[in-house]
């Protein structure tokens, strides 16, 4: 994504924390790594209930550049009246957990074939 705003987490990873795949194509669609730090930081708050982390630790910081990342990520669509989030790929484990929540009409991978940023 040429564009996106905030803080990605990369797939696979070196100590310098730069994305090192040695594919590219999943370095930049394999960003469901974000989904998994954001969640972390929610359970940990659940968990223990200590907010310093937030207001002292830089978890707010990280919280923020997420969802500044996913936010940037979305395209607006007039004729659906609603978000797509597209050049991903699906993680399987999402899908049977997503698909699993009753109502459930839509495939989420579906959603994501689209052509990649």
């Amino acid at each position: 994504c040429v564009v996106c705003q905030g803080v990605k987490f990369p797939w696979e990873s070196a100590v310098s924390g730069r994305e090192v795949c040695t594919e590219p194509v999943y370095g930049l669609q394999e960003i469901h790594i974000n989904g998994d730090v954001s969640l972390a930081f929610r359970q940990y708050l659940h968990l223990t209930q200590d907010l310093s982390l937030f207001t002292e630790g830089g978890g707010w910081e990280v919280v923020r550049g997420v969802a500044e990342y996913w936010a940037s990520r979305v395209t607006w669509s007039q004729e659906e009246q609603s978000y797509h989030l597209t050049g991903t790929l699906c993680s399987v484990l999402y899908l049977t957990v997503l698909c699993a929540v009753p109502h459930c009409a839509v495939s989420p991978c579906a959603l994501s074939r689209s052509d990649a940023p």
